[in-house]
């Protein structure tokens, strides 16, 4: 607990619908700083910038067209400053546009940082950087982005993977984005046709797996399938877990070659 305060940043916090003061606030914003941290509900627009947390409530003449309309002219006057927020697709639908090149994801950064990570929220930026981020930060993805924008963006060139990060990884959100919008044509006929296609493909892969093991198994079972693959049929490298052996992909990566059921079950599970 002591560790987790000496660690905390302190902001001084601004919470405000008071027109003067909102303006200030984006008056400040732009002006020369490296990060803004940020954050847009239905409720609330959260800018953080210096040493300061502004929670700008969208009420009276706060309206959302008025923070569509001055968090465009923001992005576009500071090209030297890096936007920054968590779940960013998840927000595109309260500003005027969806393309602008220095707002950043952090949960899209963190994914190429840390693929294999179960999430890629505040949460889990924490546990890769506990010396940054205190367990109060996560509460709020705007300071959370904030304090580990300039660490995880410095991880990510020194791995030599801006490149990727800006030119794949950050427009893949705004394409997903208004592919949710638009939505996506399909021709249903042909769907279905793959889907039966599917259906006898994983019926066989099950019957060839069940042959091979000698019996029937709930092929989905962790539990099961560890058991049958380092117990009954005594293939190496089992690692048993309080909930039973790993079969994770990398488990059965390693093991592919020495059963043929192995390369089955992979195949099953990409299927």
């Amino acid at each position: 607990e002591e560790s987790e305060k000496s660690k905390k940043k302190e902001f001084k916090n601004i919470s405000t619908s008071d027109m003067e003061t909102v303006l200030e606030i984006f008056k400040n914003a732009a002006k020369e700083n490296k990060y803004v941290g940020f954050y847009m509900s239905d409720a609330e627009f959260c800018l953080i910038y210096g040493e300061t947390e502004n929670i700008i409530i969208k009420e009276a003449f706060i309206t959302s067209d008025f923070l569509k309309e001055e968090t465009d002219r923001l992005f576009k006057s500071c090209k030297e400053t890096e936007f920054v927020t968590f779940s960013l697709k998840e927000q595109l639908k309260y500003f005027k546009n969806d393309d602008y090149d220095n707002v950043c994801d952090m949960a899209v950064a963190h994914y190429l940082i840390n693929p294999l990570s179960a999430s890629h929220d505040p949460e889990a930026v924490k546990e890769l950087y506990p010396d940054i981020i205190s367990k109060d930060d996560i509460k709020n993805p705007a300071r959370s982005a904030y304090l580990c924008a300039e660490k995880l963006l410095a991880e990510i060139e020194e791995k030599g993977m801006k490149k990727l990060y800006d030119e794949v990884e950050m427009p893949l959100v705004h394409t997903l984005y208004e592919m949710e919008e638009r939505g996506v044509k399909l021709e249903a006929e042909e769907l279905k046709r793959y889907s039966d296609e599917l259906d006898v493909m994983l019926k066989k892969y099950e019957k060839d797996i069940h042959d091979i093991a000698g019996e029937e198994f709930n092929i989905n079972s962790p539990k099961q399938l560890g058991t049958i693959l380092f117990e009954k049929l005594k293939l190496p490298y089992g690692k048993k877990t309080k909930t039973g052996y790993s079969t994770s992909a990398d488990v059965l990566e390693r093991i592919r070659y020495e059963d043929p059921i192995v390369d089955k079950v992979l195949s099953y599970r990409q299927a």
